[in-house]
């Protein structure tokens, strides 16, 4: 609900990214804000398929009395980082897991200290 406050009308699958949730599970929890009177959905009359995301004012109201989502650093430096950015990191980091990988085939047969 956070997101939609945010970014009024995003769509679902914009939803479920933002969220790190695949597509399935934002759409069950999207069902059940619209049931419950929080959320409301709104088809382009232009395109039928594009579904757009809104709170309702009782989303809103909800929201006002909630406390803010946990949102760190890190987290908000990524999303503010561009899609060069991310793939770079992404392969870098994907670098260093490998490196790790290989250390620890040798590493990984050793006795704790404190067992031996």
């Amino acid at each position: 609900m956070w997101e939609l406050q945010e970014t009024p009308g995003l769509r679902v699958g914009d939803l479920a990214r933002r969220m790190a949730l695949h597509q399935s599970t934002a759409s069950n929890l999207i069902d059940k804000l619209e049931t419950s009177g929080h959320l409301k959905k709104e088809r382009l009359a232009t395109d039928q398929r594009v579904v757009r995301l809104y709170l309702t004012s009782d989303g809103v109201n909800l929201l006002a009395s909630a406390p803010s989502p946990a949102r760190g650093i890190l987290p908000e430096a990524l999303r503010l980082l561009d899609a060069a950015a991310l793939a770079s990191l992404q392969t870098d980091l994907d670098r260093l897991l490998a490196k790790i990988r290989d250390l620890d085939e040798g590493f990984g047969m050793q006795p704790l200290p404190f067992t031996e």
